[in-house]
């Protein structure tokens, strides 16, 4: 092809026609920037779909990731509720000890005063997003600030999930000195080691109570606020696979 291209012109040059030979070659170097640029424009429309339709496989994934999150959330917010209020339950039984209150009632609310909660969400597609450096892949400025943020928030709430164990474990391993549990899985009942009036009026009980109460409530709000947060995520994503589907 070179010596074809060279033989021409030489065979111009030779008849005295360069200015027919210019035209040519300009010819020639227009046609190869416009096929370069056709070439350029037809790989960034394939590179285009190709992010286009992995965003959707990320947004899709994202969204159902999310929903995973939300049950685990409805789970832990009740669970902490529930420690919550029972322990507070405990805290005013234990101001004024009525005996008139059933034993079955305050086993029960000792033994919801145990539980506490760890939220274990679904990361998976979070991570794979974030690890791949896929991130701007996704358009949306609000989900991609959601992911990169993602951690933060998590952490904070691990912070206080592990605040709320230590004080939890403190607290069963009280109950386990003063409670015998060995009746619980046939009667769903424990015995106290001393009299019920003595030990609901403990101040070591009391102050146990305090810490279960508070820290159960400050999580109790943050996996609110974690699920308000997962629903106008949740929306923003909808808005997006719609106006991609469209």
């Amino acid at each position: 092809m070179i010596n074809f291209f060279r033989k021409i012109r030489k065979k111009l040059a030779g008849e005295n026609q360069f200015l027919k030979y210019s035209r040519y070659a300009i010819g020639e170097i227009v046609l190869v920037v416009i096929g370069i640029l056709i070439a350029l424009q037809i790989n960034n429309w394939n590179q285009e779909d190709k992010n286009h339709q992995k965003e959707m496989f990320y947004l899709i994934g994202l969204k159902e990731g999310l929903q995973s999150s939300k049950v685990e959330l409805a789970r832990i917010i009740e669970k902490t509720k529930k420690t919550w209020l029972s322990s507070d339950s405990l805290i005013l039984i234990s101001r004024s000890y009525n005996t008139s209150i059933p034993d079955q009632a305050l086993d029960s609310l000792i033994i919801l005063s145990i539980n506490y909660a760890i939220f274990t969400p679904d990361e998976g597609i979070i991570t794979e997003i974030i690890n791949s450096g896929d991130l701007e892949i996704i358009k949306d400025k609000s989900i991609r600030r959601y992911i990169a943020s993602r951690d933060s928030h998590l952490n904070n709430i691990k912070k206080y999930e592990e605040f709320q164990k230590t004080i939890s474990e403190k607290y069963i391993d009280y109950l386990t000195e003063n409670i015998d549990f060995t009746n619980l899985e046939e009667s769903n009942s424990i015995t106290i080691s001393e009299t019920k009036d003595g030990f609901f009026s403990n101040l070591i009980f009391r102050n146990h109570l305090s810490g279960r109460s508070r820290s159960s409530r400050i999580l109790n709000q943050l996996y609110i606020n974690e699920l308000k947060m997962i629903d106008s995520i949740e929306i923003i994503i909808d808005r997006e696979l719609e106006n991609k589907i469209q």
